[in-house]
């Protein structure tokens, strides 16, 4: 019955999903055509005039156009805006279309992993959250700062009932080398569960946790007008509490001493002025674990699951105006997201309890989400707004409980520099 309840309640999440992104995306329709409508107008009237021939055809459109049209309009190919050479300027100069970039990948991820489940009362205790630094990211180096809210509808499996996670994270991003390599920092938060649990079941104490600051060098491996191929590394650095959890008079600290290691692979390309798409494949590496202590001694080591993922992007810039003073460009984009757990996980028993990753009841899970967002740019900044939901989940056969999240809801803002 739980299970057909969270089935039901999954899908209708779904359906509205879907349906408030498509609404969004008329809305916006409709005023960019409003909009092109009375720019179309304009030019008819006295003192306007259409651009001169051998103009920048780039520069009226605000992206790069395609070769043909540069080369018929005599312009040489050195001067088209490409949207991926013009993200952080040239020879130090300011970006020319630094407003044209390509959005990054919004992403998706709340893992199990980082909230290990107590037995056998199955509920959760809050460790490091486990989280990818492939979301909100991009191929191409950038400098930029940006903030991320993310709120995951029953993400965390507490003992009476599903709890909601709110995630918060803060970054800066860095070039070098001609912006042909970068060094980002990501400092995260999240308010969910506390990780001191001294209270007696089934009351679990909330609360809000530093999570572990992320380091992610990156560089470009190939790179063309309009296409670019990156690899890079996050260094997920143990920064968070160590769990503390008493149960039946019996006090376990889980210490958070595990660096994970994010080795991926980035690729974009936007093959005309309107349509682009981006993916990213990658793994996350456990390769310490977190030691278990009990009774003055180790009781074990945990480790979290190994990960691999794949996420595709694709995006259409729906409305473009380099010259308005407010909103830039507009594009709805759509992605898809799948995670798998490559190694089984472990578990350690400390007096009444055994402790273990949250999945381990189900082996080698994996999740397929959807993420629709809206990107919305202004100036050097870029505002975006998304939804994503599980299309496939594997649900725990020991309590019902889905491996991933109900539905999720969150507002990225990037601001380049």
């Amino acid at each position: 019955m739980r299970k057909s309840h969270l089935a039901g309640e999954r899908t209708a999440r779904v359906v509205f999903a879907l349906g408030v992104y498509w609404l969004l995306v008329a809305l916006i329709g409709f005023y960019a055509s409003r909009c092109c409508a009375e720019e179309a107008d304009a030019i008819g009237q006295p003192g306007t005039s259409l651009p001169a021939l051998g103009a920048n055809p780039g520069a009226a459109v605000g992206v790069g156009a395609g070769l043909s049209a540069a080369a018929g309009a005599g312009v040489p190919s050195a001067a088209i805006a490409s949207p991926l050479r013009n993200v952080n300027g040239a020879n130090g100069e300011a970006p020319a279309t630094a407003w044209l970039a390509m959005p990054n990948m919004i992403g998706d991820f709340v893992n199990s992993g980082g909230f290990f489940r107590r037995a056998p009362d199955f509920g959760s205790i809050p460790t490091e959250t486990r989280y990818k630094v492939m979301d909100d990211n991009n191929p191409l180096p950038t400098d930029r700062v940006f903030f991320d809210y993310q709120h995951y509808a029953g993400a965390v499996d507490n003992v009476t009932s599903p709890t909601d996670l709110n995630h918060f994270l803060f970054g800066a991003e860095k070039t070098f080398f001609d912006g042909m390599a970068s060094v980002e920092v990501r400092l995260p938060l999240d308010q969910a569960l506390s990780a001191i649990q001294p209270t007696p079941l089934p009351v679990e104490a909330s609360g809000t946790e530093f999570g572990n600051i992320a380091l992610v060098p990156k560089v470009v491996l190939l790179r063309e007008d309009d296409w670019c191929i990156s690899s890079g590394l996050g260094v997920i650095l143990p920064t968070a509490r160590s769990s503390v959890i008493t149960l039946a008079g019996t006090t376990t600290t889980i210490e958070n001493q595990s660096v994970h290691l994010q080795p991926f692979v980035g690729w974009e390309w936007q093959p005309n002025e309107r349509w682009f798409t981006m993916a990213f494949v990658g793994f996350d590496f456990d390769p310490h674990g977190d030691p278990v202590i009990s009774g003055g001694g180790i009781a074990g080591q945990l480790f979290d699951q190994n990960l691999f993922s794949l996420d595709w992007k694709w995006g259409y810039w729906l409305y473009q105006n380099p010259s308005a003073r407010f909103l830039n460009s507009v594009a709805p984009t759509i992605e898809l997201h799948y995670t798998t757990a490559i190694t089984d996980g472990t578990t350690v028993a400390s007096g009444a309890a055994t402790y273990g990753p949250e999945v381990a009841g189900i082996g080698r899970w994996s999740n397929l989400n959807i993420t629709g967002g809206i990107h919305c740019a202004m100036g050097k900044s870029m505002l975006t707004l998304y939804g994503a939901a599980p299309l496939v989940s594997q649900f725990d056969p020991a309590t019902g409980a889905l491996s991933s999240f109900f539905s999720e809801f969150g507002v990225q803002l990037d601001r380049r520099f």
